[in-house]
C-alpha cells in the first residue's frame, strides 16, 4: 500500500497549479472576445489552417487593389481638373483671338500668348504623389524639357525663323511664305523625329490592374497631337515677331492659330471623356472588390470566427473559479496545527 505525505505546502502548490491553468484559459478567452476568432488558430483548425492562411492572402490581394485604385482615382481626377484648365485656356485664348482686329494690339497679343503658354506647361508638368501626369510610363520625370533652356525649343524656333528672314526683316515675310514656313520648318519642330528633342516623356501610357483580372490604361503623353499643337499654336505668336509682321502674314499666323486651337478643345474634351471612362471603371471594380472583400471575411469568420457571447459566459466562469481559488488558497495558508492546541 502507497501512502502520500499530507500538508499544508502541498494542497498550497495544487492549488496554485489550477490557477495558472486557469489564468491561462482566461488570457485565452479575452483574447478571443477581443479578436472575435480564435485565440490559436492553427491548434483549433488542424488541416483547415491552409485554407484560413489562403483566405488572408486573397484578402490582402483585395485589398491592396482597393487601396491602389484610390490612388489611380485621385490621379485621375487631378489629371482631368489640368486638361480641364487647358481647355479653359485655350478657349480664353481664341475669344482673344476673334477679337484682334479690333481691341487688342500685337505686343498685348503677344503678352496674352506667353502668359498662356507659360500656363500651358506649367500645368502638363504637374505633378501628383510625386508622379508626373503626363509623362507616360516615365512619370518620375516632367514631360515637358524647359522652353527657354539653351539649345530648347525656343532656341530652335529662333533658328529657323532667322533662316526663314534670311537677310531682310520679319515684314518682308508674305503671306505665302510665312504659310510654307508653319507648313513646313516650323512644323517639322514638332514631328515625332524632333519632339524627343523636348519632351523626356513617353508615348507608352501606363497600364494598371483595376480588378482581380482587369487593366486600364490609367494616364496620357504629353506627345500626343494635341499637346504639341498647343504649343505650336502659341509659339506662333510669342517666338515669329508677330507684331514686325506685314498685315498678310499676321493672318496667316492667327488662321492657323485658331485652327490649332479650336482643334485642341475638342481633341482635350476628347482625352477628359477617356480618362473619365477610365475612372468610371475603376469605380465600378472597387465596387465589386469590396463585395468580394465582404465575402471573403464572411468565410473566414466562419471558420475562425467564434460566438463571443459563449466565449463571454467562459471568461466570467473562469474568473470565479480563480476568485474561489485564492480564497481557498488564503484559508489553507491559515491553517496550522497550532491553532487546535
Amino acid at each position: 500500500m502507497r501512502t502520500s505525505f499530507i500538508s499544508t505546502a502541498n494542497m498550497i502548490n495544487s492549488t496554485r497549479s489550477s490557477i495558472l491553468k486557469l489564468q491561462s484559459e482566461l488570457t485565452k478567452g479575452n483574447k478571443e472576445i477581443t479578436t472575435g476568432r480564435y485565440a490559436d488558430v492553427g491548434l483549433e483548425l488542424g488541416y483547415k489552417t491552409s485554407t484560413s492562411v489562403s483566405l488572408y492572402s486573397k484578402l490582402g490581394t483585395l485589398q491592396s487593389l482597393i487601396d491602389n485604385n484610390k490612388v489611380v482615382g485621385s490621379t485621375l481626377e487631378t489629371t482631368q481638373a489640368v486638361l480641364n484648365n487647358a481647355v479653359s485656356g485655350t478657349s480664353s485664348f481664341l475669344e482673344i483671338l476673334n477679337g484682334t482686329q479690333t481691341v487688342i494690339d500685337p505686343n498685348l497679343l503677344v503678352a496674352q500668348a506667353s502668359s498662356a503658354l507659360s500656363d500651358f506647361y506649367s500645368g502638363v508638368n504637374t505633378s501628383s504623389g510625386g508622379l508626373y501626369l503626363f509623362s507616360g510610363i516615365n512619370s518620375d520625370s516632367p514631360p515637358l524639357n524647359d522652353f527657354d533652356a539653351p539649345g530648347g525649343l525656343k532656341e530652335a524656333i529662333g533658328t529657323s525663323f532667322s533662316t526663314l528672314i534670311g537677310g531682310g526683316s520679319a515684314g518682308d515675310i508674305s503671306g505665302d511664305d510665312m504659310k510654307t514656313f508653319l507648313d513646313g520648318d516650323f512644323a517639322a519642330l514638332f514631328s515625332d523625329a524632333n519632339w524627343g528633342s523636348w519632351s523626356d516623356a513617353s508615348s507608352s501610357n501606363t497600364k494598371t490592374q483595376i480588378g482581380l483580372s482587369e487593366t486600364a490604361t490609367t494616364s496620357a503623353s504629353a506627345n500626343e497631337p494635341v499637346f504639341r499643337n498647343v504649343i505650336m499654336a502659341y509659339t506662333m505668336i510669342t517666338e515669329l515677331d508677330y507684331p514686325n509682321l506685314s498685315a498678310e502674314a499676321q493672318q496667316v499666323v492667327l488662321d492657323k492659330t485658331g485652327k490649332l486651337l479650336g482643334s485642341a478643345i475638342s481633341d482635350f474634351s476628347h482625352l477628359e471623356a477617356r480618362l473619365g471612362a477610365v475612372q468610371n471603371r475603376i469605380d465600378t471594380s472597387t465596387d465589386v472588390l469590396d463585395n468580394q472583400k465582404t465575402l471573403v471575411k464572411t468565410q473566414l469568420n466562419n471558420i475562425e470566427g467564434i460566438d463571443v457571447a459563449e466565449a463571454k459566459t467562459r471568461v466570467d466562469t473562469i474568473t470565479t473559479q480563480i476568485e474561489m481559488s485564492y480564497s481557498l488558497t488564503a484559508n489553507i495558508k491559515n491553517l496550522s496545527i497550532l491553532n487546535y492546541i
